[in-house]
């Protein structure tokens, strides 16, 4: 139950080292993936993004540093958090990004100098427009089969598709699913 009625969290973990200009995804661990397309969280509800926190493995070292910046769409936000010298951990809760049903949002890793390699963990609130919703996402770099009915978790970072459904399912407690959001790289053709 959050402290503040109505809010929920989103997590990630970088599964790799980050560089510059990677992108990475809101919900889940996934490697760092230099296609943003690969790395987008899409959102089934309108609402809030805000309370952005990083906390890297590596601190960056003297006269370097990593921005972490909320891309709405393929747009840089003002929500950004950088890390640097020897600091470890940043966070932005200043700034906000107004999210819409359908919009697509990745974190973008950018650097000055030659940061220290590290890994990359990431926590940031959504509030949902509608008090009570919450959702979950999912994203996967495999391609989808043409010939066999897959399957895919409702919260994962980076999952192969497969399919055996039991190796997908996932548990929760009472809730109501509703909006069932999907974004493919290629469109299916006639």
């Amino acid at each position: 139950i959050p402290d503040t009625a109505g809010e929920t969290i989103l997590l990630s973990n970088a599964a790799g080292t980050v560089s510059a200009n990677e992108f990475i995804t809101l919900i889940g661990k996934k490697p760092p993936d230099v296609t943003e397309f690969d790395a987008q969280t899409l959102f089934p509800t309108a609402g809030t993004l805000k309370k952005f926190y990083v906390e890297l493995m590596t601190a960056p070292g003297a006269g370097n540093s990593r921005t972490f910046t909320i891309r709405l769409n393929g747009t840089g936000q003002s929500l950004a958090v950088t890390i640097s010298g020897t600091a470890t951990t940043g966070n932005d809760t200043a700034n906000t990004v107004t999210i819409a049903a359908g919009d697509k949002v990745t974190i973008q890793e950018t650097e000055t100098g030659t940061p220290a390699s590290s890994r990359a963990k990431f926590g940031i609130t959504f509030l949902p427009d509608t008090q009570g919703e919450w959702f979950t996402s999912a994203t996967t770099d495999d391609l989808t089969s043409s010939t066999v009915v897959e399957f895919q978790q409702l919260t994962a970072g980076d999952t192969t598709l497969t399919a055996t459904e039991s190796e997908q399912h996932g548990l929760a407690s009472a809730t109501t699913a509703k909006k069932i959001y999907v974004n493919l790289s290629t469109a299916p053709g006639t």
